[in-house]
């Protein structure tokens, strides 16, 4: 599945959008296989230098559902689908 989302202009016009970019779809791609280091890894590149970013927020995200995965691993052959449990 992939989930599609609008960028504003003067967002995706910074100098380092495209390499805070990178390291998210990395961070993701890691999520999806479950290597949880890894994809930490990339994340903590989004951390120091891009507390403001844009994908403050969804760096967060992420790296809860990867804390609450290492303490309750999901099954091999997850899907990838997320139930939320709050809005």
């Amino acid at each position: 599945m992939t989930l599609f989302t609008l960028v504003p202009e003067e967002v995706s016009g910074i100098p380092t959008f495209d390499e805070q970019l990178g390291h998210w779809q990395l961070a993701l791609t890691h999520y999806r296989l479950q290597h949880w280091d890894r994809a930490q890894a990339e994340l903590q590149q989004l951390r120091p230098e891009h507390s403001d970013s844009w994908f403050a927020g969804l760096r967060r995200l992420l790296d809860e559902r990867i804390i609450d995965h290492r303490c309750i691993p999901p099954p091999a052959d997850r899907d990838g689908a997320y139930t939320f449990d709050s809005k």
